[in-house]
């Protein structure tokens, strides 16, 4: 009954503590393309910002996280080891290798939302546009002698 309870603090802290740097790294990618570049161009474009951050962040996270070992409790000590190891894996190899091999792969599908998400995101957008608009309108008017 431990195992799998083990498991699944192991899992659910790894996605937690890996899954910002990875909304981060596709954050920049759809900004990248969103800004007019080729989706192969935006692809190769996000590791290249994110990369030094989000290695750095991850070594000091392996860094942290490896302190664990060294306490006398077995439990923390397979934790701190599975967690370093799984950012460490996660920071050198899936966001540098993998992700982005698998976005060249799928190509145009990366941007494909199902019809309830594209119109919120396409709401979202022209409420933000209008805001703009808004703000450049009085920021214009307050400018006028």
């Amino acid at each position: 009954m431990i195992l799998p309870f083990k498991t699944l603090v192991m899992n659910l802290l790894t996605l937690s503590a890996t899954f910002g740097a990875l909304a981060f790294l596709l954050a920049r990618i759809k900004v990248a393309r969103d800004g007019g570049m080729p989706s192969t161009a935006a692809v190769a474009h996000g590791p290249e910002r994110t990369g030094r951050i989000v290695s750095a962040a991850a070594l000091l996270m392996c860094v942290a996280l490896g302190t664990l070992t060294i306490s006398k409790i077995e439990y923390i000590k397979e934790l701190g080891f599975g967690l370093a190891f799984a950012v460490a894996v996660d920071a050198f190899l899936v966001r540098p290798l993998l992700v982005p091999a698998l976005m060249e792969l799928l190509g145009r599908w990366n941007w494909w939302a199902p019809a309830p998400g594209r119109s919120a995101a396409h709401r979202r957008d022209t409420r933000r546009d209008e805001a703009r608009r808004k703000i450049r309108f009085t920021t214009l008017r307050a400018m006028e002698p």
